[in-house]
C-alpha cells in the first residue's frame, strides 16, 4: 500500500522498539506496541487521498536515582561501576561490629 509506505513506516517503528529494548533505563519487561492507522479521505469528486502511518508506543523511563554525598568541594555522586573510593586516603577500614580498625 502507498507503493511501500506501510511498510517502510512499519519498519522504522520496529527499529524504534528493536533500539528501545536495549535501554537500560526502560522496564525491559514493558509491552512495546506498533499502532498502523490507514486513512481514507474522499474529496467529493469521486477520489481518495489514502494516508498511511505507523506509531510506536514505547515505556516510560524508569526514573533515575543516584547515590552521593556532598562536602565542602561540592556534590558528588558514587557509581556502581566505581574502582576507588570518592575519599581516597580519608577512608578508614571498619572491623566487625561496625567500628574503626
Amino acid at each position: 500500500m502507498g507503493d511501500g509506505a506501510l511498510q517502510e513506516a512499519f519498519d522504522d517503528a520496529l527499529e524504534r522498539i528493536v533500539a528501545d529494548l536495549d535501554d537500560a533505563t526502560k522496564d525491559p519487561k514493558a509491552a512495546r506496541r506498533i499502532s498502523a492507522t490507514v486513512t481514507f479521505q474522499p474529496d467529493g469528486n469521486g477520489n481518495l487521498t489514502i494516508g498511511v502511518e505507523c506509531n510506536a508506543t514505547l515505556p516510560k523511563r524508569r526514573p533515575w536515582r543516584s547515590v552521593g554525598f556532598i562536602d565542602r568541594d561540592g556534590i558528588h555522586q558514587l557509581r556502581n561501576t566505581q574502582e576507588e573510593l570518592p575519599l581516597g586516603d580519608n577512608v578508614s577500614p571498619l572491623r566487625a561490629g561496625g567500628t574503626e580498625k
